[in-house]
């Protein structure tokens, strides 16, 4: 993700994550022969994690999975979502 949207994201979001939980935000799209996914991990307004990723061949439903498995799998298992 571009800066300006790593600073706008933290600080729209900064009032509203005043605890520990964890706050998770996933995309996927497909167009063409091409599908795209990302996710974004919150605490307390600050992002720990942010990733994105591209596939061909795929489909609108596998990229929406595909952000939320991938945003899964990066945090502990501990952490309350």
């Amino acid at each position: 993700m571009t800066n300006f949207v790593t600073g706008y994201l933290k600080s729209l979001f900064f009032y509203f994550f005043q605890s520990d939980e964890l706050y998770i935000y996933t995309d996927g799209a497909h167009k063409g022969r091409w599908g795209s996914w990302a996710y974004i991990i919150l605490r307390n307004g600050n992002i720990l994690d942010e990733k994105s990723g591209r596939v061909r061949n795929t489909t609108s439903f596998k990229m929406e999975a595909q952000a939320v498995t991938n945003a899964l799998q990066n945090i502990s298992s501990a952490s309350r979502v």
